[in-house]
C-alpha cells in the first residue's frame, strides 16, 4: 500500500461523504460515487493513482461527453482501464442489457481493476 495523507479528503466537499479510514498505519477514502453524480457505488481509493483515476474521470469529468453519449444495451470497450473508473460510470450507463469489456495491461491496475469489478459485479 502507498500512504495517502488525509489531505486528500479536503480536495472533496464534506457533502460529498467521503471517509478517510486509517488501517495499519494506511489511510484510504471511501466515497460514494453518486455524490459526484455517479452511479450509487461505493468505491474505496487506498493507493494515489486511485485517487487520480477518481479525479480525472469522475471530478474533472473528463469523460463525461462520452459517457453521455452511452445508451442501454450498447457495448464499450474500455482499453487502458486503469483501476477502472471510467468502466464503472460505463456499466452504469450501458446498464445490464449493455456490456463493457475492460483491458488494462499493467498487472498492478489489472489487480486493483479485478478488485474492482468483484465488488460491484
Amino acid at each position: 500500500m502507498v500512504k495517502m495523507g488525509r489531505e486528500a479528503q479536503h480536495i472533496l466537499p464534506k457533502n460529498w461523504g467521503v471517509k478517510v479510514i486509517n488501517y495499519k498505519s494506511y489511510n484510504y477514502l471511501i466515497v460514494n460515487l453518486k455524490k459526484l453524480g455517479g452511479p450509487d457505488l461505493i468505491v474505496n481509493i487506498w493507493r494515489r493513482g486511485n485517487f487520480s483515476a477518481l479525479y480525472q474521470v469522475v471530478l474533472m469529468q473528463s469523460y463525461d461527453a462520452l459517457l453521455k453519449s452511452m445508451k442501454p444495451g450498447d457495448i464499450v470497450v474500455d482499453a487502458g482501464a486503469n483501476v477502472g473508473m471510467f468502466t464503472l460510470l460505463a456499466a452504469a450507463h450501458v446498464g445490464p442489457s449493455g456490456l463493457v469489456i475492460a483491458v488494462e495491461p499493467v498487472l498492478e491496475n489489472f489487480k486493483e481493476l479485478k478488485k474492482t469489478s468483484k465488488l460491484t459485479g
